[in-house]
């Protein structure tokens, strides 16, 4: 983080995305405008911090593939969308282009869904025993019908946050960790899409 601030960027946020891991895994996220040379010798700065705190403190070699014994298909049905398989996990991405995205300090420059306002969920394990992870992008309004939907599914809130400064309009990141059968995760997460979905933009958040 003090790399990224002498650096002259934004930290937008820190925050986990899992709970009780270990190591504990914190992510940061950062945000600038400048010339292309500017900010590519500003994200070196941040990576090298990174490579010198891990060089004085390592740590075990991550697991480059997982056992994988999922029925993607099956999860696919039920998601409603198609998924990618890497390294033993099942991934689903779905952006937001009903969302356009706009930073109202640079001129209402328009940010595409690819810079970082996804809805995603990965999945590893076995059917009757998966985990998922992943992030909802979500309007203001979106934000209590998903969580409650997801706790009532089982599915543990891990942290709700920013990931951006200017944008309009406001994007809220939640990210979310649940242990279970993986058609039983996929359906919760399908009903928290639906939740979301059925959210009317018009609605007002307060009595008159």
């Amino acid at each position: 983080m003090s790399a990224a601030v002498e650096a002259g960027l934004y930290v937008t946020a820190l925050h986990n995305h899992f709970i009780r891991s270990q190591p504990c895994v914190l992510f940061m996220h950062i945000e600038a405008t400048s010339d292309e040379a500017t900010l590519g010798r500003s994200v070196r700065k941040i990576l090298d911090a990174i490579k010198d705190v891990r060089l004085a403190h390592p740590v075990a070699a991550a697991i480059k593939e997982l056992p994988c014994q999922l029925d993607v298909g099956q999860i696919e049905d039920v998601v409603e969308a198609k998924g990618e398989m890497k390294n033993g996990v099942l991934k689903f991405t779905l952006g937001r282009p009903d969302v356009p995205v706009k930073c109202t300090r640079c001129s209402d420059l328009e940010i595409d869904a690819t810079m970082g306002y996804n809805t995603w969920a990965s999945l590893q394990g076995t059917q009757e025993r998966a985990a998922i992870c992943g992030d909802f992008a979500m309007l203001e309004l979106e934000v209590a019908p998903i969580i409650r939907e997801l706790r009532a599914g089982g599915i543990e809130v891990v942290a709700v946050h920013n990931h951006m400064f200017f944008e309009e309009p406001r994007v809220i990141f939640l990210h979310y960790w649940g242990v279970g059968s993986a058609i039983q995760l996929a359906t919760v997460f399908r009903r928290a899409l639906e939740a979301q979905r059925q959210v009317q933009t018009s609605e007002a958040c307060c009595s008159s």
